[in-house]
């Protein structure tokens, strides 16, 4: 039976799924960050063996008459067919020794899609536990890498069995954490979000960014994001005039205040204050503003003050 290349190529590529399954067009996952210990090196070794594996069956296969690759083509429509399908025993023991040797989530850090955090969930927590605290700051989430994890990997470091890098850093982070976390004879006492971020802070702990940010989101006080966001919102009507009236009073009673004073050092005195409390002010601004704030006092004020 004589076959056309395009019949021969949809053959071959049939025959490399069945004998490779899934990993026939296997990829790394798209990792959500690289924070932290990998072995990286793993993956990419095994990357090259299968590429080179692949390769070879893809080879063996076109080199194969198309006599054969037809009996193949039965064969995969019709698995029950007798035959010995000598194309299956093809690189079988390496193939399957490979995939034995197909890499874990861990071995690409806690950035693998199967491990790492929700920063945004966790931060929304009141209190954070030891083992959660040590997760999140490598950038894993607690829900898979959780307590009974710890266990097993404490217990193969006590054992010496190896680890992978990320399971070796991660218990190097819990025994820096371990030394803070309030301990009774029931075991760690989970702290409050701002304990957390305070022993960050002090000690200069390294932890993943998005973590920190996310605690210090939660420890920044509301009344200092709703200043800032009073801030940034321009005045109008009635607070305009409020705060008017608190310069001219402040100016006129505090820094004796004359606005037709031919020469007055009062902008000069209120912007070394302005210095002192660390805000900044030009002596321009501060007349114009004085001088604006002055025409809301009553005129017999400045009459009594002559």
């Amino acid at each position: 039976m004589s076959l056309d290349s395009e019949e021969r190529s949809r053959i071959i590529e049939a025959a490399m799924r069945v004998k490779f399954g899934a990993y026939y067009d296997w990829k790394r996952p798209e990792l959500y960050h690289q924070y932290g210990a990998n072995n990286l090196d793993f993956v990419l070794s095994f990357e090259e063996k299968l590429a080179s594996l692949l390769d070879v069956v893809r080879v063996a296969f076109k080199a194969m008459s198309d006599d054969d690759l037809s009996k193949i083509q039965i064969e995969i429509s019709n698995p029950r067919e007798n035959s010995q399908k000598e194309w299956l025993q093809l690189e079988r023991d390496r193939i399957a020794l490979l995939l034995r040797a197909k890499p874990a989530p861990i071995q690409f850090g806690f950035g693998h899609p199967e491990l790492a955090a929700d920063f945004a969930y966790w931060s929304a927590m009141p209190k954070l536990s030891l083992y959660e605290v040590t997760a999140l700051s490598l950038g894993a989430d607690p829900r898979n890498v959780s307590e009974k994890y710890f266990e097993i990997r404490m217990r193969a470091a006590r054992e010496r069995k190896s680890l992978w890098a990320a399971d070796e850093r991660l218990l190097e982070q819990r025994e820096i954490f371990s030394r803070y976390f309030n301990h009774t004879g029931l075991g760690y006492v989970p702290a409050p979000i701002a304990q957390v971020k305070k022993w960050i802070d002090e000690m200069q702990i390294p932890v993943h960014p998005e973590f920190y940010r996310a605690l210090e989101n939660r420890v920044v006080p509301k009344t200092r994001v709703k200043a800032e966001d009073d801030r940034s919102k321009p005045l109008i009507g009635q607070e305009r005039e409020i705060l008017l009236k608190l310069i001219a009073a402040m100016a006129c009673e505090q820094y004796g205040y004359v606005p037709d004073a031919k020469r007055s050092g009062v902008s000069r005195n209120i912007k070394d204050d302005m210095d002192r409390v660390g805000l900044s002010m030009d002596e321009k601004t501060i007349r114009k503003w004085l001088k604006t704030a002055a025409e809301l006092v009553d005129f017999d004020y400045w009459e009594d003050k002559d």
